[in-house]
């Protein structure tokens, strides 16, 4: 969850109006030509993928930007630098299994992250929401015959 605030003071909250967008990006780990064998090589090639996906994202002009299954290197490296040129800021929240993992291979983990624009928000406070540590605490999920497939082995986040 993110907690934002208008900056715009001056904006009257009838008239205000905010543009999101939304897209799962495919990680590039999973855009495998085994996965998509149907796909031309070329259109799972990364390089040509997020600059395309940027293209989009940026011809949408959002206010808020969600962005699902993108990885901390392509976050940090090309989504945060493309971003700032356009004034916005953003936040990333990798899946759990990155915290056990060394430094390297955590940056490879995907999430999900979430872009404002710097000028027209103010970031007040994040919070990562962990679908199976929630599922875990709840007596009608744990009693479940089929508890760890359903929980136990996903790693899905808000």
């Amino acid at each position: 969850m993110i907690i934002l605030s208008n900056s715009d003071t001056s904006a009257s909250s009838s008239t205000s109006r905010i543009k999101i967008l939304t897209y799962n990006i495919l990680c590039d780990y999973y855009a495998t030509e085994k996965q998509f064998g149907y796909t031309p090589s070329g259109a799972l090639s990364w390089d040509y993928r997020r600059e395309t996906i940027w293209e989009e994202i940026e011809t949408a002009g959002a206010d808020i930007l969600c962005l699902q299954e993108i990885d901390t290197e392509s976050f940090e490296d090309f989504f945060c630098v493309k971003a700032a040129h356009f004034g916005l800021k953003g936040v990333l929240f990798p899946k759990g299994r990155a915290q056990r993992l060394p430094v390297e291979a955590a940056r490879t983990v995907d999430g999900c992250a979430i872009f404002y624009k710097k000028n027209k928000y103010i970031l007040l406070d994040k919070q990562l929401v962990e679908f199976s540590n929630l599922a875990i605490n709840r007596g009608d999920v744990k009693d479940s015959p089929d508890f760890f497939n359903r929980v136990g082995s996903n790693d899905h986040i808000a």
